[in-house]
């Protein structure tokens, strides 16, 4: 009997073995299975960390292309600027030099004095004053497109260095109108006489307002791109001309309808016009204000009716239904004849 015992004892104590055993296979097949997923996802987090950065090497590649060549334009804009203004010094040494042949009075005593010749002086001297006045004009518009492209040039560097960079979307491109980076719009165009070309880009920011670099001749303001037209158009005109404008640079150009209007009228008192009075994006219609773009839409006559009026405006009278900005001293909106020939402000989009 004892030893029936000893036996069943043993008997036991193997199938327990037996059963530690097999628990301890399963708990290495468990451990095994559990460091192989492991492993797996510690490699899928490489592949991602390793896609993620050559992404954003690339956007540092692109970037850092973008900004030579706007280095590159800046470059081309600076020696315009410095012919054009070779050109004002020549011009006004050209009008000096007539004005003193006209001046002296000793040349002309005794000698009996050719009507024609007068004429022909006077002449000489319109047309040496309105050379130098368009060639003043063509400074100050080289002068605002190198402003502008320094600004953009500094925006870059900053973006190349600074800002996070952000995965690409491809986004078919449309009519010209191209889409990279994610919130990144890019409208090419031309500048007129100078050759160089230009790139509106509208860039997401982090906190996702835009960051809007304008195309030249535009100049930024707030978050919106406006150009004064210095030639004298009529309202309906002037909205053909911003269109035109607007469309050489790849964008959608109409006249200015501001939403910030402390902005918009710092921006106007800083403009050089010989106009006391410029054309905005406002009009009288069925006897109610709106904007001409429409954006805002019932908003439209609010906005306006709380436009800073000057004294005693809007008229309201029926020649007067297209609204203006008065350019200099206190800056106040005016409803004007349509008829008026005005310079005009621009807005692109």
């Amino acid at each position: 009997m004892p030893e029936e015992g000893n036996v069943r004892g043993m008997t036991r104590r193997v199938t327990l073995l037996e059963a530690t055993e097999m628990s301890m296979s399963r708990l290495a097949a468990r451990v095994e299975a559990l460091e192989g997923n492991g492993a797996a996802e510690r490699l899928d987090t490489v592949d991602r960390r390793v896609a993620a950065l050559e992404e954003e090497a690339a956007m540092v590649i692109l970037l850092n292309s973008r900004l030579r060549d706007v280095q590159a334009e800046q470059h081309l804009l600076r020696e315009d600027l410095a012919s054009v203004r070779r050109t004002v010094r020549r011009c006004n040494r050209e009008v000096k030099s007539v004005k003193r042949e006209v001046m002296q009075p000793e040349a002309l005593a005794g000698k009996k004095v050719n009507p024609a010749c007068c004429l022909s002086l006077k002449e000489s001297i319109l047309e040496a004053e309105e050379r130098e006045h368009e060639v003043n004009a063509t400074l100050y518009d080289l002068g605002r497109q190198l402003h502008n492209l320094s600004n953009d040039l500094h925006d870059l560097q900053q973006q190349t260095r600074h800002q996070p960079l952000r995965k690409t979307e491809n986004v078919e491109q449309r009519g010209g109108l191209g889409v990279g980076m994610r919130g990144e719009r890019r409208v090419p165009g031309r500048v007129k006489g100078v050759g160089v070309k230009v790139v509106m880009v509208v860039m997401k920011s982090g906190d996702g307002d835009d960051e809007v670099l304008c195309p030249t001749p535009y100049t930024k303001v707030g978050g919106w791109c406006f150009y004064v037209l210095a030639r004298r158009w009529t309202w309906d005109e002037a909205r053909t001309a911003c269109s035109k404008q607007g469309a050489a640079v790849g964008g959608h150009g109409d006249l200015a309808t501001p939403s910030d209007l402390t902005t918009f009228r710092v921006y106007i008192e800083g403009q050089q016009t010989d106009s006391p009075y410029l054309w905005v994006g406002g009009e009288r219609v069925a006897g109610r204000w709106r904007w001409v773009s429409g954006s805002r839409g019932e908003d439209d006559l609010h906005d306006l009716l709380a436009l800073p009026w000057d004294l005693g405006e809007p008229d309201n009278t029926p020649d007067q239904r297209h609204l203006c900005v008065h350019s200099s001293g206190n800056i106040k909106f005016h409803d004007c004849k349509f008829t008026a020939k005005l310079p005009a402000v621009c807005q692109v989009t």
